[in-house]
């Protein structure tokens, strides 16, 4: 497929913008359906984006991916990806700003909603590590890193805000941490159901994730 060419929007965005944020909004499906005319317009936030799972499994929703943000810091896993999805890619999520999502936002029209997707480092949430320090942990801290990313996007935009936020099964504390801040329950959803591997995952989101074994 055709090479990764990063396009950087040209539109200068103001200064400073004043746009007050949206009423938090009922969760709602978002499922898999047909393809054709009637594709959704979106724009992606892939945060944590590794090789691009969840880029992946877009392909199978009736969304059109009109841009792609992807925030990776893995010079590999970005070599990879870049060779089958195109995108403009951020090394770092702390760089993603304020101007960067409004001279985005500007420049592209008929969005319909914006998607964030992060899994955010596991490495002191797991269930695995003795000591572990959960949000406190210099690795699983980045958690953070998606709530300002939210919150960014939420005073640039009156659009619609879906985001899915993964980790591993974790302590109570932590996962209720999580939840607080995000304002939704778990799912948790096992990778066995669609491969050879047991990889049991809470995923929180702000939509309804419906439908497929391996969830609870």
């Amino acid at each position: 497929s055709e090479p990764l060419t990063p396009i950087v929007p040209t539109a200068t965005p103001p200064t400073t913008i004043d746009i007050p944020s949206r009423p938090v909004e009922p969760a709602s499906p978002l499922k898999p359906g047909s393809t054709g005319a009637n594709l959704s317009r979106a724009i992606v936030f892939d945060i944590f984006a590794g090789v691009r799972g969840a880029s992946v499994s877009l392909q199978g929703l009736p969304v059109e991916i009109v841009y792609t943000v992807v925030a990776e810091i893995d010079l590999f896993a970005n070599w990879v990806a870049m060779h089958h999805f195109r995108g403009h890619i951020v090394w770092d999520v702390r760089d993603i700003d304020r101007d960067m999502v409004d001279n985005l936002l500007s420049f592209y029209e008929d969005i319909e909603f914006i998607l964030v997707v992060g899994g955010f480092p596991c490495k002191d949430t797991s269930l695995l590590k003795s000591g572990r320090r959960n949000l406190a942990g210099e690795q699983s801290s980045l958690f953070t890193e998606i709530l300002r990313v939210l919150d960014i996007i939420d005073h640039c935009s009156l659009l619609p805000v879906k985001f899915v936020v993964e980790n591993t099964q974790m302590d109570d504390q932590a996962m209720f941490d999580i939840s607080h801040h995000l304002r939704c329950i778990p799912t948790l959803i096992d990778g066995s159901a669609v491969s050879h591997c047991s990889r049991p995952r809470l995923f929180w989101s702000n939509f309804v994730i419906s439908g497929g074994s391996g969830m609870s």
